[in-house]
């Protein structure tokens, strides 16, 4: 049974892990989308996957664009992880990921949605191949 919901313990808080992310962890741009991803060991994390949203103050200077960005960000996110969660439960791995909107034009749901289905077949890839590669 598929869950769409986008609870507390999905968003990635700790500053310890933020770190180790940016540090350690791969990145790839998929236009609008930059996004960096790290996989980590099992009992780091209490799901499968923890996602920090981030949308510049640089690129949209009023905050009620960056929150509806962010919204339509964590919409996409919560509407598809399915696909991502399926992925890492049959290579048995956890990833914490990094999601930032570069773009800085405003885009509506349907746009948005497209690019974020681009940039998570983009990202599957990447895991999957990773993951085989570290076996």
């Amino acid at each position: 049974m598929k869950h769409y919901t986008f609870s507390k313990n999905e968003r990635l808080c700790s500053k310890r892990l933020i770190e180790y992310l940016f540090e350690k962890g791969q990145r790839f741009v998929s236009f609008p989308f930059s996004v960096y991803w790290c996989v980590v060991s099992s009992d780091t994390i209490p799901c499968n996957a923890q996602v920090l949203i981030n949308v510049s103050k640089r690129k949209f200077k009023r905050a009620v664009d960056r929150n509806r960005t962010k919204r339509l960000m964590r919409e996409c996110y919560r509407l598809h992880k399915h696909e991502l969660y399926d992925l890492l439960e049959a290579k048995n791995c956890k990833i914490v990921l990094s999601l930032s909107y570069i773009q800085d034009k405003k885009r509506n749901y349907a746009s948005m949605d497209e690019k974020y289905l681009n940039m998570l077949d983009q990202l599957l890839c990447a895991i999957s191949n990773s993951v085989q590669n570290d076996k």
